[in-house]
């Protein structure tokens, strides 16, 4: 029996194809070959890229790395926290015209989380009770992709000069995140057992808004660069 095929196993497919064709079609234009290092700034982090490119193919590998923390207090609740990223990326370019215009495929390996910690100044609920600023230390949410190796397709332009600049869109098809909440309190015996529920509790809401939302599968790519070529 027939299954239809997945949209991330078709662009998976195609960043293999264009991998398996890269080098042949680069030999053909090696007297064309030429070395490219730039920087990034792209919602996957700060990079690093290097590059062999000729007149309509070219292979890019990349590395990527950014985290900052934010504190924000919202009804009562200060939050604190922010994202971690690092990722790397092994790409194909196509310029079918030859030109500035290219196609991206390839595969991003992810080690990204985000954390958020929040600290009670006033009551909040929390699995159906309402909890005082005295019974809760803080609850902490962590948040992560369950899959290290994604396949990611994209578009963009790029200057072809010796000095250039790029920009590029994609997305990585990431698959749905994992979210862990963990609570801390002053509580004891039965109270601190119903704490652990309700804690268990939102975190299946938590899981639940996640399943529920298909977006959520895919992590937009968005980058400008700069990049020098040899």
């Amino acid at each position: 029996m027939d299954h239809p095929s997945r949209p991330g196993t078709k662009i998976f497919a195609f960043a293999v194809t264009a991998l398996v064709l890269a080098p042949s079609q680069l030999h053909t234009q090696e007297r064309d070959l030429r070395p490219e290092l730039g920087v990034a700034v792209s919602t996957i982090g700060l990079g690093l890229e290097f590059g062999l490119t000729a007149e309509t193919l070219a292979l890019r590998a990349g590395y990527y790395r950014w985290s900052f923390s934010l504190t924000e207090e919202i009804d009562g609740v200060r939050y604190h926290g922010g994202p971690d990223l690092e990722n790397a990326r092994a790409l194909v370019d196509l310029y079918p015209f030859g030109g500035t215009f290219r196609l991206t495929g390839g595969a991003i390996w992810s080690h990204s989380s985000a954390e958020a910690k929040a600290t009670l100044s006033e009551p909040l609920e929390i699995g159906g009770r309402v909890y005082q600023p005295a019974e809760v230390g803080e609850v902490r949410v962590q948040a992560a992709y369950g899959r290290d190796l994604v396949p990611y397709l994209g578009l963009g332009f790029g200057t072809r000069g010796q000095v250039g600049f790029t920009f590029e869109v994609g997305v990585a098809l990431t698959g749905k995140p994992s979210v862990t909440l963990t609570g801390q309190t002053n509580l004891t015996g039965l109270e601190k057992d119903e704490f652990d529920r309700n804690i268990a509790l939102e975190q299946e809401e938590i899981r639940r808004t996640i399943d529920d939302e298909p977006l959520l599968r895919y992590y937009p790519v968005v980058a400008l660069g700069l990049k020098l070529r040899f």
